[in-house]
């Protein structure tokens, strides 16, 4: 993966993440929700570079890990967590730098 937790709390703040994740309304992260949008956004990234760089990447920059975020933020949108233009934009954002 080329974000984790933290990097997610850092980024988007922690109630947007436990927002996102909180499926079962426990009012805590769930990690099992979290890990599969940043797998899920893993996935995406390596569809996109995968042609171009050997995988797995020696060294993950910060600046991917960023798009990693905004990547998983937006495929945890959905059901529970509606999808806003901001989130859209940053996906897009994203997937442009690649």
């Amino acid at each position: 993966m080329y974000a984790r937790r933290d990097d997610m709390v850092l980024r988007f703040g922690e109630r947007e993440v436990r927002t996102l994740t909180d499926r079962d309304n426990t009012g805590e992260i769930n990690a099992a929700v979290l890990a599969g949008g940043l797998q899920a956004a893993a996935d995406e990234i390596n569809g996109y570079i995968g042609g171009r760089y050997t995988l797995p990447l020696p060294v993950v920059s910060s600046n991917l890990r960023g798009i990693a975020c905004d990547i998983a933020r937006y495929r945890l949108t959905g059901t529970e967590r509606v999808c806003t233009g901001e989130i859209r934009d940053r996906y897009r954002d994203a997937i442009w730098k690649m």
